[in-house]
C-alpha cells in the first residue's frame, strides 16, 4: 500500500484480506478470532465509506449493498418514525445511510451481543440507541440487526467495494 493512494487501497486491501482468512480458514472458525477479525474489518471499512466517501453511498438503499442480509432488521421507518421490523422486501426503501450510520454507531459504542451455539459465534446483534446527550442514559433502542458470520462477512465485502 502506497501512501499516496492509501484511502483506495485499504479497502481493497481490507476485502482481500477478509477474503482470504476467512475462505482459506487463515482464522480458525471456531476460536471466535474471525469475528474479531471481521469486526474490526468491517468498523475500518464503516469509517473509510462514512468520513471519507459518503457521497458515494447518498442515494442508495439497503439492498444496493448487499443480497446476503436478513430477512428483517428492527429499525426507524423510512419516514424516521416510530422503531418497527423492517422486511427485506422494504430494503430498496431504506437508506444506506442509515444502515450504515447505525452499525457504525453500533460498533463504535460496543452495542454488540454474540449469540453462540455449541462455543462458537453463529451470530453478531449489533444495537444502536438514542442516548440522552446530558446523562448517557440509554432512551430507547433504534436498530438491531442480527447477522450471521457470513453475513457479517459478505457486509465487510459490500461496504468496501462502496468505496
Amino acid at each position: 500500500m502506497t501512501p499516496e493512494n492509501y484511502e483506495n487501497e485499504l479497502p481493497k486491501n481490507t476485502r482481500d484480506l477478509v477474503k482470504k482468512c476467512y475462505d482459506t480458514g487463515f482464522i480458525e472458525k471456531t476460536s471466535g478470532l474471525e469475528v474479531t477479525f471481521l469486526m474490526n474489518c468491517l468498523s475500518g471499512l464503516i469509517a473509510i465509506v462514512s468520513e471519507k466517501h459518503r457521497d458515494r453511498i447518498y442515494g442508495k438503499n439497503i439492498s444496493d449493498l448487499s443480497t446476503n442480509l436478513p430477512e428483517k432488521f428492527f429499525g426507524t421507518n423510512p419516514k424516521g418514525s416510530c422503531c418497527r421490523e423492517i422486511l427485506s422486501s422494504e430494503y430498496s426503501e431504506i437508506s444506506a445511510v442509515y444502515f450504515i450510520s447505525n452499525l457504525r454507531n453500533g460498533i463504535s459504542h460496543f452495542y454488540i451481543q454474540a449469540e453462540p451455539a455449541h462455543e462458537r459465534w453463529e451470530y453478531v446483534i449489533i444495537q444502536d440507541y438514542n442516548v440522552d446527550q446530558d446523562t448517557y442514559e440509554i432512551l430507547d433502542k433504534i436498530f438491531e440487526i442480527r447477522l450471521s458470520i457470513t453475513q457479517l462477512r459478505d457486509l465487510a465485502i459490500a461496504i468496501s467495494e462502496l468505496v
